[in-house]
């Protein structure tokens, strides 16, 4: 089960977007500058899949020849043939936690990988519950949850994982799922399928927006602005009472039904 090139190449502008917004200083230049690195310059391959950042500073990228760590000049990779705690090197999803451990996670096998304290550590198919895990995210408790695949469209099943362990927590109907998000100036952000709520200080304003594909993998973020960007068929911006659509005529690929 291959990620849709597609599919990458959308997640990407959609984050690089997000960080043009969170960074409007950008805008003031004339002129921009990229730099591109390829295997020519020591990534083990060229197809990048998900990207984070610790807190020593490290970028880590996900790839289906390891993780690999870029210190802004070198990058190093990981691997099941030179790393010890690795045992599979297609990886997918990554996630880092506030205290800068890693859990990188792959469709295959159903292996999760954590990298703590300068150790990695794996867990196989046997000890991962159902199929893969599919998304990684923090609760409101500060503990992290895991959502695993069950082939079940019309509910989300999440573990939490305690003392090398996973735990059952519970099983979503996603037509009743409500996603809290935290905003940049005190204001909290309730999404669900049907409509977004802004609250702040006892005052809410509604937001009439359906979203067309809905789950806890929605990408979405809160800028310092005060605004909430989600993605989608299109970008949306919700800010004020205000909803703003950026789609194809702004730019974006046609068909890019993906969140």
């Amino acid at each position: 089960m291959n990620t849709p090139k597609r599919l990458v190449v959308f997640i990407f502008i959609f984050h690089f977007l997000l960080f043009l917004v969170e960074c409007p200083d950008v805008f003031g230049h004339e002129q921009f500058h990229f730099d591109s690195w390829t295997t020519d310059n020591g990534l083990p391959q060229n197809g990048i899949r998900q990207i984070t950042q610790t807190p020593d500073g490290y970028l880590w990228f996900t790839t289906y020849d390891g993780l690999v760590r870029f210190d802004g000049v070198k990058f190093t990779t990981f691997n099941k043939g030179n790393t010890k705690g690795v045992i599979n090197n297609r990886f997918t999803g990554i996630y880092c936690d506030k205290n800068g451990t890693l859990y990188a996670t792959t469709i295959e096998d159903g292996v999760l990988t954590i990298f703590k304290d300068g150790k990695f550590t794996s867990y196989n198919s046997n000890q991962v519950p159902e199929r893969y895990i599919k998304n990684i995210r923090e609760d409101k408790n500060g503990e992290l949850n895991f959502q695993v695949e069950t082939n079940e469209n019309t509910f989300e099943t999440w573990y939490y994982l305690r003392n090398g362990e996973f735990v059952f927590k519970e099983r979503l109907k996603i037509d009743d799922l409500k996603l809290e998000v935290a905003g940049k100036k005190g204001n909290v952000w309730t999404i669900s399928k049907d409509k977004i709520i802004e609250s702040k200080e006892g005052n809410t304003i509604v937001y009439p927006y359906k979203l067309k594909i809905f789950d806890s993998q929605i990408s979405y973020l809160a800028d310092r602005k005060g605004g909430l960007w989600l993605g989608g068929k299109n970008l949306t911006y919700l800010k004020d009472g205000e909803i703003t659509e950026f789609g194809e005529k702004d730019g974006f690929a046609k068909g890019s039904d993906y969140h």
